[in-house]
């Protein structure tokens, strides 16, 4: 199995944060966000990473330049961005060999998502990805996902107001070898949620995770994961004292 992990972006509403500092080497607790994510894949069982950049690209480089799994990576540098789909189209050779995890780096989850990959494998014949979902408490601010009662995807929505639910899309993805055969064998795409999303109605079944998630898109939200971090941090210390 492989992952691709888009860390390409500005982190534009990060305002000044991102200025020096790459979305994508933020730090919450004591790793990096990229960190946070290889760890996490590694351990689910990733071989491979396809990384992405674009913006402060040669810090990104240079972070994973002495990285322990540097033999297992590959940077693909986009000297102008091509979108959230748009870079999977330009790698679809490297990608449609095998199994493949997708990952907004952006996005902090606490979930080990082996549960995940357990829907992932135990998915219908005709399931071409598993998604990660959360509740969130601005839907408005997020895609949404409407399912039915086996989990199956049914309705999606982009950032519209009053959303029928706050089950929202955690940009996270689990997908197959044919995923990229049926969905990018034709026309180029460029917004993963504009122009692949809409195509997955009935294609796609949803994880909902059960543990802290948070989109670090903003000094608020990222703030929040740190909080959050030190809670966690503070709780194992407090049990192993005890």
């Amino acid at each position: 199995m492989n992952a691709f992990l888009l860390a390409a972006g500005y982190g534009s509403r990060l305002g000044n944060i991102t200025l020096s500092t790459p979305k994508c080497l933020l730090k919450v607790g004591e790793h990096t966000m990229l960190e946070h994510w290889i760890q996490k894949l590694d351990q689910l069982g990733v071989k491979h990473f396809f990384i992405n950049t674009h913006h402060l690209a040669s810090k990104v480089s240079h972070f994973l330049a002495s990285h322990p799994f540097k033999d297992r990576i590959e940077i693909i540098h986009e000297p102008e961005l091509l979108g959230t789909a748009g870079t999977i189209t330009e790698n679809l050779q490297k990608l449609v060999l095998d199994d493949c995890v997708i990952v907004h780096v952006d996005n902090y989850c606490d979930d080990s998502l082996f549960e995940m990959l357990s829907t992932f494998k135990s998915r219908p014949q005709h399931v071409l990805m598993t998604l990660l979902a959360f509740r969130s408490q601005h839907p408005e601010r997020c895609g949404v996902v409407v399912t039915n009662k086996s989990g199956l995807l049914m309705e999606f929505y982009e950032k519209i107001m009053d959303p029928p639910t706050n089950l929202a899309n955690g940009a996270v993805y689990l997908v197959s070898r044919d995923f990229f055969q049926k969905l990018f064998n034709s026309s180029k795409k460029y917004d993963f949620s504009k122009d692949v999303m809409p195509k997955m109605l009935g294609r796609a079944n949803v994880y909902e995770t059960q543990e802290y998630f948070e989109d670090i898109g903003t000094p608020e939200s990222w703030f929040r994961a740190i909080e959050f971090q030190k809670s966690k941090k503070g709780s194992r210390q407090a049990l192993a004292e005890s």
